[in-house]
């Protein structure tokens, strides 16, 4: 079983989305009067991952969501993250290489003892020792964390 915590923020909307609003599976919709309003008075996000934010990386379509202004880090989040599940669909196992053939870093299974997981975040994938409520179960039901694979 591999455990990770997503703490990777999405970056602002991009300015030609200005007068939309994010909609269900990276869509977008036209930003009704009261959704302008309630935009410009809510406070700015703090620093970490909204959830299931992290869908979008691990599934590699950022590119499908223009609301987005998505930057390098995000590509390189993407990038890492999709590796790692292509991996476990072919091989059972996260390690192993990325698609251009270059390592990944090495994610330890959980165990009761070392309890590792992974954390991605904006500067990049973090792999340590955590308490085992830390971490989502990956990478099935990534959001909810009730699968394991083992």
């Amino acid at each position: 079983m591999y455990r990770y915590k997503f703490n990777h923020p999405r970056p602002e909307p991009s300015e030609k989305m200005a007068g939309f609003s994010a909609a269900l599976a990276g869509g977008v919709k036209k930003q009704t009067e009261a959704e302008k309003k309630a935009e410009e008075a809510r406070p700015k996000p703090v620093n970490g991952a909204v959830h299931s934010a992290d869908i979008e990386y691990a599934m590699g379509n950022l590119a499908t969501n223009p609301y987005y202004d998505w930057n390098d880090d995000d590509l390189k989040v993407q990038d890492t993250f999709m590796n790692f599940y292509i991996n476990v669909v072919k091989n059972g196992d996260p390690n192993g290489l990325d698609a251009d053939g270059s390592k990944l870093p090495k994610w330890n299974p959980y165990s009761t003892g070392g309890k590792y997981g992974i954390e991605f975040t904006s500067e990049g994938s973090k792999i340590y020792q955590k308490s085992s409520a830390y971490y989502h179960r990956f990478p099935h039901d990534m959001v909810h964390c009730t699968e394991t694979i083992r």
